[in-house]
């Protein structure tokens, strides 16, 4: 199955396709997630104490924690691939500010 790459923002790939992708190590399917994700993830962590890098580093880590639980057998999405993936940033970055006790400042709209 050859996956094919339309539109801007997710290239318009159904959830399906994309976790397929990232199962075969796709780079465009990847690069779509990313893409996915990217915007959602860094307002969050730039209006809750974060900056650039503080964003891009949980950006990669929520992709990260995305991938090995996609690759895992009997993985099962039951959301939508972005609010999945926002959901394991926001709780990242939770994490980071409990750490270094940052000043935390809670933002409902993911």
């Amino acid at each position: 199955m050859v996956l094919s790459v339309t539109t801007y923002f997710s290239d318009r790939m159904t959830d399906a396709e994309l976790l397929e992708g990232m199962r075969r190590h796709d780079r465009k399917a990847m690069e779509a997630v990313y893409r996915l994700c990217r915007a959602g993830v860094f307002s969050h962590v730039q209006q809750n104490s974060g900056n650039r890098d503080d964003a891009q580093d949980v950006l990669q880590d929520a992709i990260l924690t995305t991938y090995m639980q996609v690759c895992k057998e009997g993985f099962e999405l039951t959301s939508a691939l972005n609010t999945y993936i926002q959901g394991i940033a926001r709780n990242l970055w939770l994490k980071h500010l409990d750490r270094y006790k940052k000043r935390y400042i809670p933002d409902n709209r993911i």
